[in-house]
C-alpha cells in the first residue's frame, strides 16, 4: 500500500532541519531519521545552535579571533559574522596578521600567537616585535648603545638609526655624535699661511704687471702725438717754394731764400755757373 499524497506533503514540510543521506523524519513524530544538519538540534531539527556554537550536533566552537564581545559565527559552517579581532584574518578569522617588522624577507610569524620567526627588524625587540628598542638602545636587537656625546640628560637617539635625537654636545660633529672637532697642527698652520702669503705675492704681482702695461701704453701714445705734432710744426714753417732732396736717410734744405731771389742777386754778364755763386747757391759743399 503506497503512503498518500498527503503524508508526503507532510513529511517533506516537518522536517526542514533534517540531514543525514535520508533528510527525512518519521510521518507521526517528526523526529529525523539519521541526524540533523549542520547547526540544528533536537529531535526534530527544528532549533538552531546556541550562541558561539555551529557545525554537526553543534559541537564546535565558535573562533575566539572572530569580531565583537561574543565572538558570533554562523550556525552552520562557522563563519565569523562580525569581523576578525585585531591582528587576524579571514572568514573564520584563522589566519594571523604577522607585524611587519617581523624581520626576514616575508615577515613571517607563528600563526597562532604571532611570534615572528627571525627575528625583528631594526630598532624593534619582542616575541612580535611590536616594541621599539628602549634604555638609550638602537639597531639590530636593540644591542647598540646611544652616543655618550648625544645632547640632553639622557642621551637619547632614534631607535632604529642611533641619529641623535636633540643634537650633539658642544664639540662634536655628526648625526651620532661621533666625531670630535678637528685639531689644527702647526704644520697645517704653516701650510695655510705659506699658501696664504703666496695668493697674495701673486695678485700683487699680478696688480702690477698690469699697471706697468697700462703705464707703457700711455708712454707710447705720448711719444707718437709728439712725432705727429712736431712734423705738422715742420710741415708749417717750411720756406715756400724752398728746395731740397733727400740724400740716403737725411734730408737736405736750400737756404731760406726762394729761387727767384738767387737769380736777381746774379750780375749782368756773369755766368750764372760762376763758381762763386755755386758756392753762395750751395752752402753746404765744400
Amino acid at each position: 500500500m503506497f503512503p498518500k499524497i498527503e503524508n508526503i506533503i507532510a513529511q517533506f514540510s516537518q522536517c526542514p532541519g533534517c540531514g543525514g543521506k535520508t533528510k527525512t523524519c518519521d510521518n507521526f513524530t517528526g523526529y529525523c531519521t539519521d541526524r540533523c544538519k549542520d547547526g540544528y538540534l533536537t529531535d526534530r531539527c527544528d532549533e538552531t545552535c546556541r550562541v558561539s556554537r555551529y557545525g554537526p550536533g553543534c559541537t564546535k566552537i565558535c573562533s575566539q579571533r572572530c569580531g565583537g564581545s561574543e565572538n558570533l559565527c554562523n550556525h552552520t559552517n562557522g563563519v565569523c559574522t562580525d569581523g576578525c579581532a585585531p591582528h587576524y584574518e579571514g572568514e573564520m578569522c584563522d589566519r594571523r596578521i604577522c607585524n611587519p617588522r617581523c624581520g626576514g624577507p616575508s615577515n613571517t610569524c607563528n600563526n597562532s600567537n604571532g611570534f615572528c620567526m627571525n627575528g625583528c627588524d631594526e630598532g624593534y625587540q619582542g616575541k612580535s616585535c611590536e616594541s621599539p628598542c628602549t634604555n638609550n638602545t638602537f639597531g639590530l636587537n636593540c644591542s647598540k648603545t646611544c652616543s655618550e656625546n648625544c645632547a640632553g640628560p639622557n642621551n637619547t637617539c632614534d631607535h632604529v638609526s642611533g641619529f641623535c635625537t636633540s643634537g650633539c654636545d658642544e664639540g662634536y660633529l655628526g648625526a651620532r655624535c661621533l666625531a670630535p672637532p678637528k685639531k689644527f697642527l702647526a704644520s697645517d698652520v704653516a701650510t695655510m699661511s705659506g699658501a696664504l702669503l703666496f695668493l697674495v705675492l701673486f695678485l700683487i704681482l699680478v696688480v702690477m704687471a698690469l699697471h706697468q702695461k697700462e703705464k707703457n701704453s700711455a708712454a707710447s701714445h705720448e711719444a707718437e702725438e709728439e712725432v705727429f705734432t712736431s712734423q705738422e710744426k715742420q710741415d708749417d714753417t717750411a720756406p715756400v717754394g724752398a728746395v731740397g732732396f733727400l740724400f740716403g736717410d737725411r734730408r737736405f734744405s736750400l737756404p731760406d731764400r726762394s729761387v727767384s731771389a738767387v737769380h736777381e742777386d746774379i750780375p749782368v754778364g756773369t755766368s750764372s755757373h760762376d763758381d762763386d755763386d755755386n758756392d753762395d747757391f750751395f752752402p753746404w759743399q765744400t
